[in-house]
């Protein structure tokens, strides 16, 4: 895996100054929000509503692939799945949670880009556990999340756009229907263009400081030895359950994802006795 030295802001302490703010006290919620937000919620999944749903969110036309819950897609896979559907967008998870799966890359980012196609990676439960060099395997756009072996508060979602990326984003006929998720509206509001920012949204910035500082503290620890440590941990986890009998969802160690190791039940074990266990 090439070394990429990280941003030298990264090796400096975090320092905000100081400022006095006054005010007339603390701002408090209404009680009819707190009450609004603590309602109980039922949610429904109908499976003709939800494919109503899945014709109109945002004018989308998904085309699926599918492998068996704790398999990995083959290149051969992937390169059926571009000739019979014909993608402008290929979508993939590396860290695929409920499957426990660690999707291998090598190879899609160029297939997709011989096709004239853009490769969208969730990392949001492998960042920080597995390696993952984005320009090497020409991944366009990856995103993750703040929360997992990152270490910081939820909410926040790091992403990255290839050059590639954002000229396709700059191209676009037709606006983006959503001014939450215009990336190029974000971008404008975080400096990354050559335009006068701005405002979007109220950033959350005890967020981007807590954020600030678990990426930092990556960098003390080094990212190769910070990979390198969940995997281990991950090694000693399985081997522990082994040892005890268990079997794994995902029987080649070679695609278990690191952060996530999914345990089968042993054949006569109540599983929910197993899960209640678990929960106390």
């Amino acid at each position: 895996m090439a070394v990429v030295e990280p941003p030298k802001q990264l090796l400096v302490p975090l320092k905000v100054e100081e400022r006095l703010l006054m005010g007339p006290g603390p701002s408090n919620a209404h009680r009819r929000v707190l009450d609004a937000c603590a309602q109980p919620i039922l949610g429904l999944l109908d499976p003709r509503f939800c494919a109503i749903m899945d014709e109109v969110k945002l004018g989308c036309d998904v085309r699926k692939i599918e492998r068996p819950i704790g398999e990995v897609f083959t290149l051969e896979d992937i390169q059926k799945g571009i000739e019979e559907h014909k993608p402008g967008v290929v979508f993939i998870t590396h860290g695929e949670s409920s499957g426990t799966t660690c999707q291998p890359l090598e190879g899609i980012g160029k297939l997709c880009h011989n096709n004239d196609c853009i490769l969208i990676v969730d990392s949001v439960a492998s960042l920080g556990g597995s390696p993952l060099n984005v320009d090497d395997l020409e991944i366009d756009v990856v995103y993750s999340g703040s929360q997992k072996c990152l270490g910081a508060p939820p909410g926040l979602s790091p992403i990255s756009l290839s050059p590639r990326a954002w000229k396709k984003l700059q191209s676009r006929n037709t606006k983006v229907p959503s001014f939450y998720f215009d990336l190029t509206m974000i971008a404008n509001y975080w400096g990354c263009d050559d335009g006068p920012r701005r405002y979007h949204h109220t950033g959350p910035i005890n967020s981007v400081y807590a954020l600030r500082e678990a990426l930092s503290l990556v960098v003390e620890e080094g990212l190769e030895n910070f990979i390198a440590r969940h995997q281990k941990s991950a090694e000693l986890l399985q081997d522990g359950f082994e040892k005890m009998g268990f079997t794994f969802l995902v029987q080649d160690k070679r695609h278990r994802l690191p952060t996530i190791t999914g345990v089968l039940i042993p054949q006569g074990v109540d599983q929910k006795k197993v899960s209640a266990f678990i929960g106390e």
